[in-house]
């Protein structure tokens, strides 16, 4: 059982904000925000031979109060297995989340907004959100909701596990598949639920199934090794406190950032590129392959170096215009370049104290997988 609110032995999820991997429209219409007309002042739960009433909060009764919490929803539906609708609701009562099997084949997903808020906030971060919905959402698609009277160690072991497929999926690491676990499971086993241990151990085999032996998002060591040259990660992945030497004697000690921005003049991604490389703490330079995900309209992506022993540095932003990917320099005197979809990466270079500073850019097919929101970044040396 997570922490939170009195919980009544049914079945948990959390719900954060959106992080869009990959997304296909026909999944994504899978979960959809009730319509309050269609629910009215009650919603009646079943599971097994006992019923309850939940209801409604009537702070959220237009569709768009509740767009926070249904692009989480959004974003983890394309990578599941649903075969029918689920509806979300969010209720008054004090309860963290729950499923509810409803009348006439309606299936709910029943939260408290507060409590969901709560959780984001003490997480930090939208991964153990994403894996508590992956973890509900297998409840409905393994048919525990048919075949149980309410949560048992088993079937929670069993979502346990379709979580952690879902989250490798959607490109999570290990230790992020495993976040909301560590955050709020039971560390001893109850009546409804598993110990810390077993579900740590099932979210783990659900992972593997999809990402084999590779543990991470991510590694480098601070010199900035070339890795692997074939892996895509996701990104943006930071070394702590650390930065990468260059130059004669490794004497230069360099830092590497990206960061979304929402516009696109030289003087302000200069200001923007100067702040976020303005620490020691460094993306990691070492070769791999990462993705970035456009979320909005206007997004953009920066991608900025620092030589922190000369005070020098560059950019390059990236934007899709008109359904196709283009990038500038800090040196390119404001000329776009258009990055052709499934070519050759675009090898960008910097010569800074003697040290050649690369960065790669490839737009790839959506037909491996990707979408036309994504784009493929490394910093690095030459394969």
């Amino acid at each position: 059982m997570l922490k939170g609110y009195p919980h009544r032995g049914t079945l948990l999820l959390l719900i954060g904000l959106s992080f869009v991997v990959g997304a296909s429209m026909t999944a994504r219409a899978q979960i959809r925000a009730a319509s309050p007309e269609r629910i009215g002042d009650t919603v009646i739960c079943r599971i097994g031979n006992s019923s309850y009433k939940l209801t409604p909060d009537a702070r959220f009764r237009f569709r768009a109060n509740r767009k926070e919490t249904q692009e989480a929803f959004d974003a983890v539906a394309p990578h599941t297995d649903l075969s029918s609708y689920i509806y979300t609701v969010p209720v008054t009562e004090r309860i963290n989340v729950e499923i509810c099997p409803g009348d006439q084949g309606m299936n709910y997903i029943a939260y408290n907004r507060d409590w969901l808020l709560s959780v984001y906030n003490d997480t930090n971060g939208k991964w153990a959100l994403y894996a508590i919905i992956a973890h509900e959402v297998g409840h409905y698609v393994l048919a525990h909701d048919r075949r149980s009277s309410g949560s048992n160690p088993r079937i929670e072991l069993e979502a346990d596990e379709y979580a952690g497929e879902i989250l490798a999926k959607m490109r999570a690491s290990l230790e992020e598949a495993q976040a909301a676990y560590r955050w709020g499971a039971d560390h001893d086993e109850t009546d409804t639920h598993p110990p810390l241990h077993k579900r740590l151990e099932a979210v783990e085999r659900g992972w593997r199934k999809i990402r084999g032996g590779n543990d991470s998002a991510g590694g480098a060591s601070e010199t900035g090794s070339a890795g692997c040259a074939n892996c895509i990660e996701r990104g943006p992945v930071e070394l702590k406190n650390s930065v990468y030497r260059g130059g004669p004697d490794n004497q230069f000690r360099f830092t590497f950032k990206i960061a979304t921005v929402q516009f696109n003049t030289d003087d302000a991604l200069l200001s923007r590129a100067s702040e976020v490389t303005s620490d020691s703490n460094s993306h990691l330079w070492n070769n791999k392959k990462y993705y970035w995900t456009r979320e909005k309209q206007e997004d953009r992506l920066l991608l900025a170096w620092k030589n922190l022993t000369t005070e020098t540095m560059g950019w390059a932003v990236v934007q899709l215009h008109e359904g196709e990917w283009v990038y500038k320099t800090n040196g390119s005197q404001g000329k776009w370049e258009r990055i052709d979809r499934g070519s050759e990466r675009v090898k960008l270079l910097w010569n800074s104290s003697g040290q050649t500073v690369e960065i790669f850019l490839t737009a790839p097919s959506p037909s491996g997988g990707w979408t036309v929101n994504d784009i493929q970044y490394s910093f690095g040396y030459s394969n």
